[in-house]
């Protein structure tokens, strides 16, 4: 029997470990010339070889402090400068958060915030000491909050969905701490990341798609776009220009998105609930 893929994308693991791999070896390379410089006398009197030696080595120690340190700074910021949704506060959303805390099996409720992105549409979820967050632009947020609460029901569930993945966990940030001097391949991560997110809000929001139509195509006009034109459009958006225009990216091509979320049942829902399976839970074959 072929076993069906989970919520988490298939890429994702495998791109995963190649990452932390290399991110080890970054590391092992580094410590090496620590090593190296400290234990040759020739190396050792080069002052600035011992002093690129020392920072490296005060560097490797205290990174994890410094990771510790940036992602409560970045609470703290946004319980500062955002409004914390709650029972008072944009209660509907608070009450998406709640059950799709349940429906995910979060170890915890993650707060959420609505802040100026600026004129940006964005949100994005961390992590701090005992906390998880999540942040919504107020340009995102205002469109599906008055228009297609589904959608935005879709983004908090996407971004719940990294907080489920552990891609917000600091264990899980070191081990990617060295990645990104490498060029392209953590895009590939990148990108499977954000894959699996998607499947975890449309598997708890599945009428939610406009949120992914507005990044598409904007938070004016995303009303007027027929949906069924432009999942035809993502089908002719392949071949090797296409693949090479996302290598830099962060994030899919927004339409391939929304592809591939239909192509696997998730988009259009039919409106029933659906009960979270646990981690690897199965879910339609495809892309």
């Amino acid at each position: 029997m072929t076993r069906e893929p989970s919520l988490r994308h298939p890429s994702e693991i495998p791109w995963y470990v190649a990452c932390l791999v290399l991110n080890l070896l970054i590391l092992a390379a580094l410590i090496e010339l620590v090593v190296l410089v400290w234990t040759h006398p020739s190396l050792f009197n080069n002052q600035a070889l011992t002093d690129t030696a020392i920072a490296i080595l005060f560097g490797l120690i205290l990174l994890p402090l410094a990771y510790v340190i940036y992602r409560n700074l970045t609470r703290a910021a946004t319980r500062g400068s955002a409004v914390l949704v709650s029972d008072q506060q944009f209660p509907e959303i608070a009450a998406v958060r709640d059950t799709f805390a349940r429906q995910l099996h979060l170890r915890r409720v993650p707060e959420v915030y609505v802040t100026s992105g600026n004129g940006q549409l964005n949100a994005f979820a961390a992590s701090a000491y005992r906390v998880d967050f999540v942040v919504l632009h107020s340009e995102l947020f205002a469109n599906l909050y008055q228009n297609n609460r589904e959608g935005l029901a879709f983004i908090v569930g996407h971004e719940m969905g990294h907080i489920r993945l552990s891609h917000t966990r600091l264990w899980y940030q070191l081990s990617l701490a060295f990645i990104n001097v490498v060029p392209i391949i953590p895009g590939f991560l990148s990108r499977a990341r954000e894959y699996s997110s998607d499947r975890h809000g449309a598997f708890v929001e599945p009428q939610g798609e406009e949120g992914l139509v507005l990044l598409t195509a904007g938070r004016y006009v995303y009303r007027q776009v027929d949906i069924t034109n432009l999942l035809d459009q993502a089908a002719h958006v392949r071949g090797f220009w296409a693949e090479i225009a996302q290598l830099t990216q962060s994030h899919p091509l927004t339409v391939w998105r929304l592809k591939k979320l239909h192509d696997l049942g998730l988009f259009p829902g039919q409106g029933q609930q659906q009960s979270a399976p646990p981690s690897g839970a199965p879910m339609p074959t495809g892309a």
